[in-house]
């Protein structure tokens, strides 16, 4: 008898479920994600891609914030793309229990990254491709994602920085493919808006995207929208290399 075929995927769904089941369904986790523990890290979070494919976004939350925002906030338009993996900070915030900030070491964030990425391809027996990473950082993990790109040219060739307190330096994305910026609109704009054009003169793909109703911290309403062109846009201008 001929062996029944089953897509990676679906044995990935097989392992996340049995993991809710040892770790315990949380309510507070949106619906489809799963925590996994990290070694020598805290836990992160991650959702499948809608589609077996190698793609991973890395989110990068903001001081002391939340580490679900992204995942809640525009989940369907990170599945069309790949799978998303929540990182958290790596410093505890003072007064704030249960919320991390980030520090400011390049080697000790990429650390933890790579350790999420690797728990997260075990969960869904499935490789996650370094070199099809998108990653996204909001507010002063937007500041991180600049630092990692700039200290590991290359190793993030497609990235989206939101609510950046200042204009990224295109000094930092010299080897980036395509960069997203993003401000709310009730937010300052102009460090995103003018870091786009300056990334733009400097020859680095680069094109601004406005949040409707948004405050800093805040997604608003249309960010399941906003963010699924700026993804659209950002593999457009940089698609993945023939295999």
């Amino acid at each position: 008898m001929a062996a029944i075929f089953r897509p990676p995927w679906l044995l990935g769904m097989k392992l996340l479920l049995s993991i809710r089941l040892a770790y315990g369904a949380s309510t507070q986790l949106p619906p489809g994600v799963v925590s996994i523990p990290v070694p020598g890290a805290p836990a992160a979070y991650i959702l499948p891609a809608e589609k077996s494919t190698g793609r991973v976004i890395i989110y990068l939350h903001g001081h002391c914030g939340d580490p679900l925002a992204g995942l809640r906030s525009f989940p369907k338009a990170a599945q069309r793309v790949g799978t998303m993996i929540s990182v958290q900070g790596d410093l505890p915030c003072k007064g704030r229990p249960g919320r991390r900030r980030w520090s400011t070491d390049a080697v000790r964030i990429e650390t933890a990254i790579h350790r999420a990425l690797s728990a997260a391809s075990d969960i869904l027996d499935q490789k996650l491709v370094s070199s099809e990473r998108v990653l996204v950082g909001y507010s002063e993990g937007a500041l991180r994602a600049e630092l990692l790109s700039g200290t590991f040219p290359g190793r993030y060739p497609r990235i989206i920085l939101g609510g950046e307190p200042r204009a990224p330096r295109p000094e930092n994305f010299r080897q980036a493919r395509s960069v997203v910026t993003l401000a709310g609109q009730l937010d300052l704009q102009a460090p995103m808006r003018d870091g786009a054009d300056t990334l733009a003169r400097a020859g680095i793909p680069a094109r601004f995207f406005l949040l409707p109703g948004a405050r800093h911290g805040q997604y608003g309403p249309d960010w399941e929208r906003v963010l699924g062109e700026a993804f659209s846009w950002l593999l457009a201008s940089s698609p993945d290399p023939s295999p």
